[in-house]
């Protein structure tokens, strides 16, 4: 019988402490857990399944054994995708496809819920009637583009927001995945429109520090698409259809990042 102690690795530390965990056959674990939010303590169950050497997500578990999956992602025009890939999917599509190809089924059902102009404030209005009501097998939120043009100033009521949708969706039972979003050239002044989010790395840190906090799996968008950009600038336009939003190269970039943060 393996030890709760040996899968304390697989969680924060600072905000995670195993308290019990039982086992069947040695494979599907049920943890008891104590969360340590920043104002409260929650008491949380977490159900995972271990094989050789890691776990794997519960939709994931469900698209092999090629049961029906729901999945919903949100967020604002990036997600929405509107006409930036001329034609073809975004990201969303992109991965509904790549899941159906990986696992040979079609008995997969993806909600798009993106919407244009959308931030925290007005997701989290939302939220209930585009992701929570749905109660998908898997969800991710990708937001903070728009929140950004606040500025410095609008840093606090950002994590607030966002830390009241997470807690939303984890009271929700969701097994979910917070998305940064790309970066964008604000060191370009020619670039229209581009200055005015000159705080994004500031929110996307801060969507980092909410992830490690309860401890729910990032996807870094920003990281990638920072590390083209240093590249060249040639390589990081090939993503973009206009400074704020990928096209369909872009958008096939962040699918293949999403696979990749689920282990797909």
């Amino acid at each position: 019988m393996r030890k709760s102690g040996e899968f304390i690795k697989y969680f924060n530390p600072e905000t995670i402490t195993v308290i019990d965990a039982s086992f069947v056959d040695n494979i599907d674990i049920t943890f008891e857990a104590v969360r340590y939010g920043r104002n409260k303590t929650v008491r949380r169950y977490f159900k995972y399944t271990f094989y050789g050497g890691g776990f794997i997500m519960k939709f994931l578990q469900k698209l092999e054994k090629r049961e029906h999956v729901e999945i919903v992602c949100t967020g604002d025009s990036i997600t929405q995708w509107c006409y930036h890939t001329h034609g073809l999917q975004g990201y969303a599509g992109m991965f509904y496809d790549r899941l159906m190809k990986k696992y040979q089924t079609y008995d997969v059902f993806m909600f798009n819920t993106g919407r244009s102009g959308s931030n925290t404030n007005d997701l989290l209005e939302r939220l209930d009637r585009d992701l929570i009501r749905f109660a998908p097998d898997f969800a991710t939120v990708m937001i903070g583009m728009n929140d950004a043009a606040q500025g410095e100033a609008g840093l606090p009521g950002f994590r607030e927001r966002l830390t009241a949708i997470v807690e939303k969706i984890i009271n929700a039972d969701i097994e979910f995945m917070l998305m940064t979003q790309n970066c964008l050239p604000i060191n370009l002044p020619a670039v229209s429109g581009a200055s005015n989010r000159a705080a994004l790395p500031l929110y996307t840190e801060l969507i980092r520090d909410i992830a490690r906090e309860y401890n729910i799996p990032l996807c870094d968008v920003y990281s990638d698409f920072e590390r083209r950009m240093n590249e060249g600038y040639d390589s990081y336009w090939f993503l973009l259809d206009d400074p704020f939003h990928p096209n369909e190269t872009g958008h096939s970039a962040i699918a293949d990042l999403l696979c990749k943060a689920v282990e797909v």
